[in-house]
């Protein structure tokens, strides 16, 4: 019945409306991986990824409807610097992973849409897997099921079953390890200690795969020396560790910051201008440190779209789809999914 009604409303010529009503906004997309199952790999995140040809068909018919632009592009029309461009879109990834460079990218320049890609250095420097691809590993391997895991004052039972009960596990494990009030020191410790006790349990840690592994592996510096010296893809910081900024002392975001924003120059040659806040944690004490460090703008998770005047610091982005169909990626792209279900309509 949803399915129904967004075919109506699309074939009604909804959209072409409610693009023509927001034209004066701009939106930011937000990805982390571009992948498929059938790829050759040793594993399958439970985290689900956008498949190459989801993300291939909500492009081609968004941009019926979107005009695609560069995250400078759009920092100059939400500050006024220039005049917006009707319907505008910005295109970014979170963390630098590879497939977003091997296969994400081919398929942006296939349709001629620029890209930001936010990495972190230490990622990039150590090339190993993030906590969040290691934990989701861990859980899957043979001899976890029933067991509880204790964050807090929660209980997370590990439940394998079947995949999609121990994508719920996972789900509610990461949630209650992120909702903790605890130092990022604390948060690392602890989530490194759980991964330590699956891996000892199963004999199987994400560190055993080969190198360069589909799902987990992230770019390499070379990588990102290639995109940096393209004209369709602007890098951007994102810390050296993936740090949860408000739960640090302010020395300590001071150097993840700096040290992030020196490294990706020294490396491109080029100015790291624009910044995105790891886990989408920001409040008001943290954009003054980013301002502080020099950046122009920086993302949040916050859902939403943007428009002329707004905080260059707190910019809204809508999650890019990884499911359910091109047509419903349409409307997830353009916001409408978001209007509609934080009134209660498509609930």
């Amino acid at each position: 019945m949803k399915l129904f009604i967004l075919k109506l409303l699309y074939h009604l010529g909804f959209i072409r409306l409610w693009c023509n009503l927001r034209k004066n906004k701009v939106t930011i997309l937000t990805l982390h991986g571009v992948m498929d199952e059938g790829v050759e790999s040793e594993w399958v995140p439970l985290r689900i990824r956008t498949s190459r040809q989801l993300f291939d068909e909500i492009l081609k018919l968004a941009k019926k409807y979107l005009n695609f632009v560069s995250i400078d592009q759009a920092v100059d029309m939400i500050n006024g610097t220039t005049p917006i461009i009707p319907n505008s879109c910005v295109i970014t990834f979170d963390d630098g992973q590879l497939n977003n460079f091997t296969i994400a990218l081919p398929i942006l320049r296939k349709h001629g849409i620029p890209a930001t890609f936010y990495p972190t250095t230490l990622v990039l420097n150590k090339g190993t897997p993030y906590w969040f691809d290691r934990l989701d590993y861990a859980i899957q391997q043979p001899g976890l099921d029933k067991q509880i895991v204790r964050v807090g004052d929660m209980e997370i039972l590990i439940d394998q079953s079947s995949r999609e009960a121990l994508a719920d596990s996972l789900s509610k494990l990461i949630r209650s390890l992120k909702k903790k009030d605890q130092s990022d020191e604390e948060f690392h410790n602890e989530v490194s200690d759980i991964c330590d006790t699956f891996e000892q349990i199963s004999g199987h840690s994400i560190h055993d795969l080969a190198p360069g592994d589909p799902w987990s592996a992230p770019m390499s510096w070379s990588d990102i020396i290639k995109c940096a010296k393209s004209d369709d893809v602007a890098v951007g910081g994102h810390t050296v560790s993936h740090i949860r900024l408000p739960f640090a002392s302010d020395s300590v975001i001071r150097e993840e910051l700096q040290d992030s924003k020196i490294a990706l120059e020294k490396e491109m040659g080029l100015s790291c201008d624009h910044f995105c806040y790891p886990n989408g944690d920001w409040d008001n004490h943290t954009i003054e440190l980013v301002m502080e460090a020099g950046y122009k703008s920086a993302v949040t998770t916050d859902e939403g779209s943007n428009k002329v005047g707004d905080d260059l610091f707190s910019l809204k982005r809508y999650t890019f789809p990884t499911s359910d169909g091109a047509l419903k990626g349409l409307f997830a792209v353009t916001g409408v999914l978001h209007a509609m279900s934080s009134r209660k309509i498509y609930e």
